[in-house]
């Protein structure tokens, strides 16, 4: 299975998880804050829905960039603030990155897009 996942843990809120399977092109939204901002079900905290084809592509040319790049370190860390962990798991392999409030790189691009697309079917929140 090809999977992106972006974790958001956040200094003050529920930490917020968006996966994107590259296979299959559902997008998952889980995260505390759905119950209590969407009126979703007692302890339903995931949503899912189908994406695009034009969007799963684009994110799957993201990953593939992010995964030739030559890896940086952490530009800036912090206390207060979101810390962005990005898992993908491409053909067979497993990278992991994490960022704290990242202004550009790979885990922004790829994060920006998830988020992006997130927000369209909810609210998550403060972001950074």
């Amino acid at each position: 299975m090809n999977f992106v996942r972006l974790v958001l843990d956040r200094s003050f809120g529920f930490p917020v998880t968006i996966s994107l399977n590259l296979d299959t092109n559902e997008l998952c939204v889980e995260s505390l804050s759905l119950v209590q901002t969407q009126g979703y079900r007692q302890g339903d905290s995931r949503m899912k829905v189908l994406v695009d084809d034009q969007f799963a592509t684009r994110v799957r040319e993201e990953v593939s960039a992010f995964l030739l790049a030559p890896k940086q370190p952490p530009a800036r860390f912090g206390l207060d603030g979101t810390t962005w962990k990005l898992e993908i798991q491409w053909h067979g392999h497993h990278h992991t990155s994490e960022q704290w409030c990242p202004e550009s790189g790979g885990e922004f691009d790829i994060g920006t897009l998830l988020l992006e697309r997130a927000n369209k079917y909810t609210q998550l929140g403060s972001i950074c």
